[in-house]
């Protein structure tokens, strides 16, 4: 049988929530070690969206939405 490899990829993380920010590179890092291959962080309004942006241009494998 053909062994089929999947990725896991978190379609919805608000990576810019206050709460996350001042450890944002170790979370990132856990769900890299979980097997995690791609993070879509979102914004809820015109702020949140640009940091959103941000963070996606900082960490590999991080897209903003």
């Amino acid at each position: 049988p053909r062994s089929v490899e999947a990725e896991m990829f978190d379609t919805h993380a608000h990576l810019g929530d206050p709460a996350l920010l001042p450890q944002l590179a170790a979370v990132v890092e856990r769900a890299r070690k979980a097997g995690v291959t791609k993070i879509n962080t979102v914004g809820y309004d015109l702020p949140s969206s640009r940091l959103a942006l941000e963070i996606a241009a900082q960490y590999q494998r991080t897209h903003a939405n």
